[in-house]
């Protein structure tokens, strides 16, 4: 499919003389024009669509050149890019082995790999990660700098070196950049990296997060923080109402899942759930196994929620089936759990909490010593105590609103109070669960059913 380019024209001196700021009127027309395109209504008459299918008499040396060999990495590859820099991997020709986007090959690449990666190997060696990033808040932003040139052109020129900067950090990933145009990325990468440490052991050195941690520092660096040179962003963007920050949107899919569904996945992750979340700056992922067993989050970078998730995803475990055993002790546990959230006093609510887990992980395996949790236990409490702190089992404002106007008897507001509470509950735990299988998930090295 081609598409047309699309243009945006505009009268400056009219736009003066109603008093309104081109910078600013071409930003908000390029933002309603980077979410559509044309798609060329007479493609006979278009003469790059002539161009394109003159392949077949051999007159289009562009194609052949681009098209014939295999100029992309397959999706495979990608998830398994760690290896890109092992000795072993060239040696044993591992490159050579997809010379076509065949199912065999990738067949016989994925064989081999843990032929010669077997300690290596894990489940998401079979997935690979597909991330939109967008800037949020930046037109606002451009907007309170607009009357000072200066500002504006240190913007831009921050911009295109973010915009660099971010494709290096990138690529030192091992990841695979699509598009980078300022503030919006696309790329495709590896889920994670491991390491093998002095003593023969296998950690996950690091993962998708890290690489979003990473360029969430050079958008700090160049924006959030920035005063230098007499251009201070950090003093105007702490004047704004929602501050700018980078939202993520992240697909993790099996390596032989349509790519088209997984680039959708990852944009809808951005704008649907990510962007659309209290505050923005959020990661909003979803992981979905080749079974068709999926789980999903949305995550508010800067709220303790996720730092918490963040730090268990980098702690070191041992034990494949520990995270596994850890949520099968919630499942049955459920009501319990509905009745610690409700209550209102969050001290009282925490030390419950206390005693959720001290009752139900009092074997050795869950302790470090006599009376402490291991630290993941310790960081998977704590996570409870945040996520149920943040989204409380209580009716907002709205909430009352909403059922006063809609309901007038009494006992059926007092039941549809009830379901609101309860899908709260649910989101709650969905969103715990959701970390600790993402935690297993990389970490395990066979892939299985939930």
């Amino acid at each position: 499919m081609l598409f047309r380019s699309l243009q945006v024209k505009l009268d400056e001196d009219d736009l003066k003389k109603k008093g309104t700021n081109v910078i600013f009127e071409i930003n908000k027309m390029l933002d309603a024009l980077e979410l559509s395109r044309t798609r060329i209504p007479n493609a006979e008459q278009d003469y790059l669509v002539t161009f394109f299918e003159k392949y077949a008499s051999g007159y289009n040396f562009l194609i052949k050149e681009e098209f014939t060999d295999r100029p992309f990495l397959s999706t495979a590859e990608i998830a398994c890019a760690e290896f890109w820099n092992d000795p072993n991997y060239t040696t044993n020709n591992l490159h050579k082995i997809i010379n076509k986007d065949d199912e065999n090959d990738q067949d016989k690449y994925y064989s081999k790999i843990k032929e010669i990666f077997e300690n290596r190997f894990h489940t998401y060696h079979k997935y690979f990660a597909i991330v939109h990033a967008d800037g949020d808040n930046i037109g606002k932003f451009i907007e309170k700098i607009s009357g000072d040139g200066l500002l504006l052109a240190k913007f831009s020129e921050n911009l295109l070196n973010f915009s660099k900067d971010a494709v290096k950090k990138i690529k030192d990933f091992n990841a695979i950049p699509i598009y980078a145009g300022g503030d919006d990325l696309l790329f495709f990468a590896p889920v994670a990296h491991t390491k093998e440490k002095s003593n023969g052991d296998i950690i996950i050195e690091k993962t998708i997060l890290d690489l979003i941690y990473e360029i969430d520092k050079l958008f700090d660096n160049y924006f959030t923080y920035y005063n230098k040179e007499g251009i201070d962003f950090e003093k105007n963007i702490s004047e704004m109402d929602e501050p700018v920050s980078m939202s993520y949107g992240v697909s993790i899919s099996y390596y032989k899942f349509p790519l088209s569904e997984a680039l959708t996945e990852s944009r809808d992750r951005l704008f649907k759930y990510a962007k659309n979340s209290p505050g923005k700056n959020a990661v909003a992922f979803r992981i979905l196994k080749h079974r068709g067993q999926q789980f999903s989050a949305v995550f508010n970078k800067d709220e303790n929620p996720y730092k918490t998730f963040y730090k268990l995803v980098k702690e070191h475990l041992d034990n494949e089936n520990y995270i596994h055993s850890i949520a099968h002790k919630f499942k049955p546990q459920n009501s319990v759990l509905y009745s610690i959230g409700k209550e209102e006093d969050e001290e009282l609510r925490n030390k419950m909490f206390d005693n959720f887990f001290r009752n139900n992980f009092d074997e050795s395996v869950h302790k470090k010593s006599e009376t402490e949790l291991t630290d993941f236990l310790q960081n998977v409490k704590q996570l409870f105590k945040e996520i149920y702190s943040k989204n409380k089992l209580e009716l907002s404002k709205e909430d009352k609103l909403f059922l006063e106007k809609k309901y007038f008897n009494e006992t059926e507001r007092n039941f549809e109070s009830e379901e609101i509470i309860k899908e709260k509950h649910k989101n709650n735990i969905g969103k715990i669960y959701a970390a600790l299988r993402f935690i297993d998930f990389i970490i395990n090295r066979e892939d299985r059913d939930e």
